[in-house]
């Protein structure tokens, strides 16, 4: 893990349920049983905590911490809830998720970015999410990073 000092420290968040939109919770080292007093927060490092920040900053609006003092945190992705699964809305799917790998310093090439339809298999009630998928080349030291897949929920 040494190598990926670089990549940063983190909580490790966990998804906490499958609603949309997504909720998560801090994960703990705890297994099953009561709450701890002297509960041990989990953390995740290097690509790992990369790919965690990634995530949360596509599932999070532009602009929302703009009072924290980051407006060009978040992506675009938000303004797409609601449209038609299409092949021009996954383009702009995938626009989006560029732009806001882009803004990510820890990231050195966009090496590759899908986003498909879900797979429907039997199942026509999916036909309304997308899943997205991008691999990275992270700096300084040039380690490909996977993110996703994550799955999103145009219109219902």
């Amino acid at each position: 893990m040494a190598a990926d000092a670089h990549l940063l420290t983190d909580l490790r968040l966990e998804r906490r349920d499958l609603l949309e939109p997504p909720t998560f919770r801090v994960s703990d080292t705890q297994d099953d049983g009561p709450p701890s007093p002297t509960l041990e927060l989990d953390t995740v490092t290097g690509r790992t905590n990369l790919g965690q920040a990634v995530t949360m900053r596509l599932l999070t609006p532009l602009g929302e911490l703009t009072a924290l003092g980051h407006p060009t945190y978040g992506s675009r992705l938000h303004e797409l809830f609601g449209s038609p699964n299409t092949a021009t809305v996954r383009g702009r799917v995938r626009l989006a998720v560029l732009e806001a790998l882009a803004a990510e310093r820890r990231i050195g090439e966009i090496v590759d970015v899908v986003v498909a339809p879900a797979d429907t298999t039997g199942d026509i009630s999916r036909r309304h999410l997308v899943v997205v998928t991008a691999t990275v080349r992270s700096i300084p030291a040039g380690e490909l990073v996977q993110i996703g897949p994550i799955t999103l929920e145009l219109a219902a």
